[in-house]
């Protein structure tokens, strides 16, 4: 099958699901973030390398998703596995938040210590 051919079969198969969607309300941002966990699920399930683990940046270039975007679809897949264990992903704090705490800390650190 030439590529002009499978185009061609991919907007056969598109057009109708588009116009549903749309006629649904489903905005395109919103198709795109429906496929994004598609496009990675497949290819984990058939263009891994035998012996090797897939990477989020051999998934990067197969797909066209950010690397980013694949991370973070894939922690929130892991972390109903991870519950089921009874335990999941260590939550991380941002740095304005960290930065927030150790200002908050250093405040009441000061204002509880006596004067030198």
């Amino acid at each position: 099958m030439t590529d002009e051919t499978f185009r061609a079969a991919v907007d056969r198969i598109l057009r109708p699901l588009v116009r549903a969607m749309i006629g649904r309300g489903l905005a395109y941002p919103q198709l795109a973030e429906l496929l994004k966990p598609l496009f990675i699920e497949q290819a984990l399930r058939h263009f891994g390398l035998p012996g090797r683990r897939m990477t989020d940046s051999r998934i990067s270039v197969l797909t066209g998703l950010q690397r980013r975007d694949i991370r973070s679809l894939r922690e929130a897949s892991e972390a109903p596995r991870a519950a089921e264990r009874g335990h999941g992903p260590i939550p991380r704090r941002s740095s304005p938040a960290a930065s927030g705490s150790a200002w908050r800390w250093r405040v009441r650190w000061c204002a509880t210590r006596p004067p030198s």
